[in-house]
């Protein structure tokens, strides 16, 4: 529009002038007569010629005047004129008039009027075909000026504001919807006037064969979804039906109908770049140019395009394209789709090289999501690193232990191995306890297609042969075991038993040749409060009558698991008789070990013999003898047996010694009771769990009476503890 001298002096006046000045009726009029004598060509209202008339009382021709004068500002280039007079004027909450006209000019209604009467004639500009640059470039500064007036008033950007408002508030948001969605229209028009075009492309041979490849792509990816599918669901309720006969026609149905919140209006563009794209236009010309003027980011602008390749199933050069699109353009906003349509596409190594440089795909709880990142590595025969994305995801989210999702996961690693012949390979993977119990119930279920024997021989091949032969004596019972195969598996299974160590081959009960699964050690413990039969069984038999009971808990197997939990048969001989107040720690671990190898026989502790007068029998000692033994409070890293070995600070002195922590607590005689220590003399090294190296720590031996105390190295205390050995 072209504007003469007097016209843009009026305006440049107006820009300056304070946006309550127009609320005053006299000025409002003089700013109105103005326009008029410029021959502005929105100003059609009669004008007031004299002075009288600018001090006329208020009427109802002032609020076309005001409206007018909104029209002048839109068109001439100062849209913010509207929205400055709807923040200062409207929002003044202080502001009364005893006239009505005046108080409507002052109303936030009077605004909402004025939107609602520019937007009924941008529509009519548009509908009825005002392809012309002209026109669609004046309803596009019109709308604009609209769009910013009525979320002054209060409308919502985020197209929401309605919920739960008055009917005001609805009335307003619904306005400035449909201003907004109105404004993508026209700038659509604009675009292909500028650019000259009025039909898209003609690659597909006319609607009916464009609307049958449609067809055709949506049934090759039933029963997913196309893009296509997913950018019409995102416009709204009101899906367009694609595809369109002209660029005028995609422009109304896309951008008129449905949502104007923000996820949906960049919805709508992609979709009308989708249409421009698929229509044959090649990539780097118009299409690219309206990305450019609808403000769509380009990272956007290839993604869309790699998805019309994508949905494109009868072309493989769409395919290579898109291959080579998406790894460039991969960021961790990347919809996942990408990577799963690729893998549908067989064509795996772009999946996964998609997937690396878009990120970590487990860091989303979906279980397609992380299901879609192992299937891709599994099919580019990455097994371990499937397996280190089922271990991740299984410590991200701990609630898959439970899930069908987690059995789905792991279920993927033994398909791969079934279907590809390499289940021995997936076995040898380090499962964990999570992934452990879904990998063995699902090789027990799995009857069809994986033998029983992969679940036994993958318990052997842990050490585990205590859980391998429960196994085995269930599916011998059961009849799943083939007799050819179960005989090298039991001779496999007898000798891996026959290394064990004596109190674990009490567990065992081998019969001719058959095995119990009750011998089997349960894996899942808990602990529970113990009754007065529970602590005759352990070690908490040893207290006196009066002495208290620290250990009150005993371990339990869950309900419904198998197998027994063990316990050692304490020395009730002992438990009978005064308890010895002199016991060394070299006698502690004799009766410690004796128990030990020996379940179920009671024994009496004695004291080794020494070279003097002193009573042999602990029990004499007590009248003449104050106890010494100290008993530590039980921790989880302590050793039963001995204490555990200090080191020294690296800045030490090496004739400094390292003392051991004074026990605070009483506790049982078979967890980590100790002889306290005297003086600077260090805890024999020789009873230490790992002793040092080079390191010559003497030690005072208890001295008898009437005899002074010697020395004697480590050496020679080691030759006495292993003849006491033979003796016991």
């Amino acid at each position: 529009m072209h504007f003469n001298a007097d016209l843009d002096r009026a305006l440049d006046e107006l820009a300056v002038l304070p946006p309550q000045s127009l609320a005053q009726i006299p000025t409002l009029r003089k700013i109105h007569a103005r326009l008029r004598d410029a021959n502005c060509p929105d100003v059609l209202t009669q004008a007031c010629v004299d002075e009288r008339d600018f001090h006329a009382p208020p009427c109802a021709a002032d609020v076309d005047r005001l409206h007018e004068i909104f029209d002048a500002c839109a068109r001439g280039g100062t849209p913010s004129a509207a929205t400055h007079y709807a923040e200062e004027v409207c929002g003044d909450s202080q502001a009364t008039s005893d006239d009505a006209t005046e108080a409507y000019v002052r109303d936030g209604r009077c605004v909402l009027d004025w939107v609602e009467k520019s937007l009924r004639r941008a529509e009519s500009t548009l509908d009825a075909g005002g392809g012309r640059e002209e026109s669609a470039e004046a309803c596009a500064r019109t709308l604009d000026a609209c769009a910013r007036a009525a979320e002054a008033l209060g409308a919502d950007a985020s197209g929401k504001g309605a919920i739960g408002g008055s009917e005001e508030t609805k009335r307003l948001q619904k306005v400035r919807d449909a201003v907004v969605c109105r404004e993508l229209q026209c700038e659509a028009v604009l675009w292909a006037a500028r650019e000259g075009m009025s039909d898209a492309g003609g690659r597909h041979g006319g609607p009916a064969a464009w609307a049958g490849a449609v067809q055709r792509r949506r049934a090759a990816t039933s029963p997913g979804t196309t893009f296509l599918d997913d950018l019409l669901a995102g416009v709204g309720e009101h899906r367009p039906a694609y595809p369109f006969k002209s660029i005028a026609e995609a422009a109304k149905s896309i951008f008129v109908d449905g949502s104007a919140g923000p996820a949906a209006l960049l919805a709508k563009r992609c979709l009308f770049l989708y249409f421009l794209l698929d229509s044959g236009l090649p990539h780097d010309g118009s299409p690219m140019e309206y990305a450019r003027r609808a403000r769509i980011h380009p990272r956007l602008y290839q993604e869309t395009r790699a998805a019309v390749l994508l949905d494109d199933f009868e072309s493989e050069a769409a395919l290579d394209e898109a291959c080579e699109i998406l790894p460039r353009v991969a960021h961790p906003l990347l919809p996942v789709k990408f990577i799963a349509s690729l893998a549908n596409r067989q064509r795996p190594t772009t999946a996964l090289m998609v997937s690396r440089a878009r990120g970590a795909l487990t860091s989303s709880p979906n279980a397609e999501t992380m299901s879609l990142e192992v299937s891709i590595r599994l099919a580019c025969g990455l097994i371990s690193e499937a397996f280190l994305c089922v271990r991740d995801a299984f410590n991200a989210f701990p609630e898959l232990r439970e899930s069908k999702a987690g059995t789905h996961l792991v279920r993927l690693l033994l398909d791969h191995g079934v279907e590809k012949l390499c289940l021995e390979q997936v076995l040898a993977l380090p499962f964990n306890d999570a992934t452990e119990k879904l990998l063995l119930d699902l090789l027990w279920d799995r009857r069809e297609d994986i033998p029983v024997e992969f679940g036994i021989v993958y318990l052997l091949n842990r050490g585990r042969p205590l859980e391998a032969a429960g196994l085995f004596s269930r599916a011998r019972n059961e009849g799943r075991l083939v007799d050819e195969r179960a005989g090298k598996l039991e001779a496999r299974l007898q000798e891996c038993l026959a290394r064990l160590p004596i109190p674990q081959k009490a567990l065992v009960a081998d019969i001719g040749g058959a095995l119990f699964a009750d011998a089997a050690i349960p894996r899942d413990l808990v602990v529970d409060r113990a009754n007065d039969g529970d602590l005759n069984k352990t070690a908490n038999a040893m207290a006196l009558a009066d002495e208290k009971r620290e250990f009150q808990a005993v371990l339990r197997g869950k309900p419904g698991t198998e197998g027994e939990i063990p316990f050692l048969k304490p020395p009730v001989e002992l438990a009978q008789k005064a308890r010895a107040s002199s016991l060394d720690q070299a006698t502690s671990m004799l009766a410690s070990a004796s128990i030990l190898g020996s379940p179920g026989r009671p024994l009496t502790f004695v004291r080794p013999h020494e070279p003097s007068d002193a009573p042999s029998s602990p029990a004499t000692m007590l009248p003449t003898t104050k106890s010494g033994l100290k008993v530590p409070e039980s921790t989880p890293y302590a050793s039963p047996f001995g204490a555990i070995p200090v080191r020294r600070p690296a800045h030490a002195d090496a004739s400094t010694t390292t003392t051991m922590p004074k026990p605070s607590a009483p506790g049982s005689l078979l967890f980590g009771a100790q002889r306290p220590l005297t003086g600077k003399s260090s805890f024999p090294a020789f009873l230490s769990p790992t002793p040092r190296k080079a390191t010559r720590a003497w030690t005072t031996d208890r001295p008898t009476p009437g005899s002074t105390a010697t020395q004697a190295s480590p050496a020679r205390r080691s030759s006495r503890l292993a003849d006491r050995t033979a003796d016991a």
